[in-house]
């Protein structure tokens, strides 16, 4: 039985209340990074969660979050039962929050399954490896999530990274180059798919998929564990 929607967040009063009156220093600098952190990656683990923030996060602080309303957990589920496999995504608290601090954030559509979740956190797993990061701007992602522009941290290049089994270089290039021209701001000369390439390089993202089970829903308290 779905419980009533009111028990999953946290008005905004509320919340100004908790950061300004009930949460100590250091709850608040953990409280603030995981949300800073979530808004931008949008899908994590804790493992993309603390190479992301660039520290150590203690469980507690993650578990808190997620009590608070400002964050969901995932524990995967499918047909064939549970696991103790945790995933994070804001929750509507923690979304109204990260928008009142002016943080980056890459909106999760409210449409946003398990394929695409899993797509998304595929891609930051992926790209931890790669040592590419999520460029800032909601621009920088498809529609659903077939691609994505990110930085080459050792070149500084625009790289897009795409899903080669949803979307092909070449139909790629071309919507590239569509949103270039529309989104001109004078009357200069068209750009031509050759400029495509002198802005953007394109790495098919070749990886397992990391599955975000079926049937996985979050919760009103916290499940995880030492484990994750």
């Amino acid at each position: 039985m779905v419980k009533p929607i009111r028990d999953y967040s946290i008005t905004a009063y509320e919340i100004q209340n908790l950061f300004r009156a009930r949460l100590n220093q250091e709850q608040i600098y953990y409280t603030s990074l995981i949300i800073k952190t979530i808004a931008k990656y949008m899908v994590v683990d804790r493992d993309i969660l603390e190479a992301r923030a660039g520290e150590k996060i203690g469980l507690s602080y993650i578990s808190n979050a997620v009590n608070w309303g400002l964050i969901t957990e995932l524990k995967y589920e499918d047909n064939q039962g549970e696991k103790d496999i945790f995933h994070f995504h804001l929750n509507t608290a923690g979304i109204n929050f990260a928008q009142t601090e002016g943080f980056i954030i890459n909106k999760l559509p409210l449409s946003a399954d398990h394929h695409i979740k899993s797509r998304i956190v595929t891609f930051n797993k992926w790209a931890l490896q790669e040592k590419y990061d999520l460029c800032g701007s909601t621009n920088s992602i498809s529609n659903n999530f077939t691609y994505y522009i990110g930085s080459d941290e050792k070149y500084k290049k625009r790289i897009i990274c795409y899903y080669e089994n949803l979307i092909d270089e070449a139909t790629l290039s071309k919507q590239i180059l569509s949103n270039m021209n529309a989104n001109k701001l004078d009357d200069s000369e068209v750009y031509k798919i050759a400029d495509v390439y002198k802005r953007y390089s394109f790495q098919p993202i070749r990886c397992e998929l990391t599955q975000i089970g079926n049937k996985s829903c979050g919760s009103e308290k916290s499940k995880v564990n030492n484990n994750i």
